[in-house]
């Protein structure tokens, strides 16, 4: 029996948690912040339909990555195929999430009370920066999930 890379073992782990970590929010944070925008009225309705869509939307795909991590852990190759399906779903949906991150970093600047010049510049370069830290793991996932050491550990059994 071929013994399964580090690789398989730390991401199969990581999505676990990283899956955990989205079911925590989705119950707690998402429908706080969403009564929290309503009763404000401070946020626009497309956006807080933008937001139960992005739950409902988060909620599948962490679902995904939950059951590619326990494959990930279990050795089977329908977790590794899970795991980059997740990947390559997160890269897409945290560019498709961009504008509400730009959003929420105009509103929370507004909310500071930063009026300078230089607000619409660090509006641009937070929403920069959290779109790409969020596009950072599901990058290397797909990385490490397509090395040939990988691959040939998850593959099935050659027939004699």
């Amino acid at each position: 029996m071929q013994r399964r890379p580090v690789s398989a073992i730390i991401f199969g782990i990581l999505n676990l948690g990283f899956a955990a970590f989205t079911g925590l929010e989705l119950l707690l944070f998402k429908p706080m912040a969403a009564m929290m925008a309503k009763s404000a009225h401070t946020s626009d309705p497309a956006q807080l339909h933008w937001q139960w869509i992005a739950a409902v939307v988060d909620a599948l795909a962490g679902l995904v990555q939950f059951l590619g991590g326990i494959g990930l852990l279990a050795g089977k190759n329908w977790g590794r195929a899970l795991s980059m399906a997740w990947g390559c779903f997160d890269l897409v949906f945290c560019l498709a999430r961009f504008p509400l991150t730009w959003d929420t970093c105009r509103d929370s600047l507004a909310a500071a009370h930063i009026g300078s010049p230089a607000a619409p510049a660090l509006t641009w370069a937070a929403a920069i920066i959290a779109t790409v830290g969020s596009m950072i793991f599901p990058t290397l996932l797909l990385y490490f999930m397509t090395r040939p050491k990988l691959k040939a550990a998850f593959s099935a059994a050659p027939t004699a």
